[in-house]
Parts: structure tokens; sequence; C-alpha cells
């Protein structure tokens, strides 16, 4: 990418495994520049992302930081979005995957990839428990 600066991508959950995947492609492709958004900026995994090039932004855990996730997504040109597993009955997964998407929107990202999955439970009536979290 002579002379252009990489394109920034935010990754929410940096330093679990999906997203710890998607931040360490990203950076192995020398094509973009990461910012990793994590709750802990000292685990090892956020230090290993660190050591690869990302930026390491702390966002707090759970719903009501809209300005916090804002700056945390700022000058980003692309997000990658997903949320914590949620055990039902807890129903906050949906207020806080809402959050982080218009958070996005309002800092200006252009380009968002939501990562979700299906109620596995759900669809498979419990018969995989390679998806189950019980």
């Amino acid at each position: 990418m002579s002379g252009i600066e990489k394109p920034l991508i935010a990754i929410v959950g940096a330093t679990g495994k999906q997203g710890r995947s998607v931040a360490a492609t990203l950076l192995q492709s020398q094509r973009f520049r990461v910012r990793a958004l994590t709750r802990n900026q000292h685990s090892p995994e956020a230090r290993h992302l660190e050591r690869l090039g990302a930026q390491i932004v702390v966002v707090p855990p759970g719903s009501g930081h809209q300005r916090q996730l804002v700056a945390a997504f700022d000058d980003a040109d692309g997000a990658f979005l997903m949320t914590p597993p949620i055990e039902p009955p807890d129903t906050t997964e949906f207020s806080l995957g809402r959050e982080l998407a218009d958070a996005a929107v309002e800092a200006g990202v252009r380009h968002i990839v939501f990562s979700t999955l299906e109620n596995v439970d759900k669809i498979s009536g419990g018969a995989n428990p390679s998806y189950s979290r019980h």
C-alpha cells in the first residue's frame, strides 16, 4: 500500500478466540492496522496482539458505555463486532449488540461485520453437545 495509510479495523472481543484470530490474520496480512478492544490490556492475549502491532484500547464490559465505544471506534474504517457469550435467561446480549453497532455507526465506521450465531440449543434441540454451553 505504497504511500497510502492502511485501513484501520476495530475488533470487539479481540482477546477472545474468534476476535484474536481475526486480529492476528489482519495484522499478518500487513494490509490493515488493528485496534483491539478489550477489557484487560494486561492479559497475555492483549500483550501478544500488541507485539504483533495492534493498538490496544480498553473498553468497559457490558452495556451503558456508548461514549467510550464511540471513542474506541473513532477513525476506524471497519469494525468486527461480536458479543460475549451470555447465558439465557439473561437478555442483555441483544442490547449490547445494538449498542456496539450504534457506536460504530455514530463513529462513522463504513464497514461492519457482526459475527453472530443462532440459538444453537434451540435449533439443534440440544442434540449437538459441542455447541451447548451447559
